[in-house]
């Protein structure tokens, strides 16, 4: 009797991972479940769509929640930004540009990479992906925190066009002071929370 119940956990365990994994398809290409020191997701589930900035570049704009799971402080030393298939890097973070770019949850400046014992961060990631070719179709990340590098936080990119907005105002000599591209504007810091 007990060895039929744990083949029929096993089992189910089994099917409910294979469907899970066959969801999505960046899941089953960032490889096994590991331990890890942190959790790191994709912040919203609002579906991520590539975007000409005011640069004329093709960027990525989203956020990565990290969660220190441990009972002692963590130190992100890098987050890689990469496509799944092919492997291609799209951005790098880490030192003073992974610092300027993790937020408390109120949206202020964390100002360091290490996170306190149950601390979490939002991580601001802007990548730039080429214009032509082959698309990108999905994103994961390579963290390194305290010399553990994993892969985790599958992004599949939506193909739909963005929303296109009419200028509020007319004529000419207008200056856009807050543009994409840099994490310390205002706009790109607000930490908005829905349910």
């Amino acid at each position: 009797m007990r060895r039929a119940a744990a083949v029929a956990l096993i089992a189910a365990c089994v099917v409910g991972t294979a469907a899970f994994a066959g969801s999505t398809p960046a899941l089953a290409a960032s490889g096994p479940a590991t331990l890890t020191p942190v959790v790191v997701t994709v912040a919203d589930d609002v579906p991520v769509t590539p975007v000409v900035g005011t640069d004329s570049v093709l960027h990525v704009v989203y956020e990565l929640q990290v969660v220190n799971t441990q009972s002692q402080p963590v130190t992100i030393e890098s987050v890689e930004v990469e496509s799944v298939d092919p492997k291609v890097r799209y951005g790098d973070f880490e030192g003073d540009e992974l610092a300027a770019r993790l937020r408390h949850l109120d949206g202020a400046p964390a100002g360091a990479t290490v996170l306190e014992p149950g601390g979490q961060r939002f991580l601001l990631v802007d990548v730039a992906l080429p214009s032509i070719g082959k698309r990108t179709k999905a994103l994961q990340h390579r963290v390194t925190v305290d010399d553990h590098a994993f892969t985790t936080a599958p992004l599949v990119l939506q193909k739909r066009a963005p929303a296109v907005l009419a200028p509020p105002v007319s004529g000419s000599s207008w200056v856009v002071t807050d543009g994409c591209c840099r994490p310390e504007t205002p706009y790109r810091t607000a930490i908005l929370s829905t349910s």
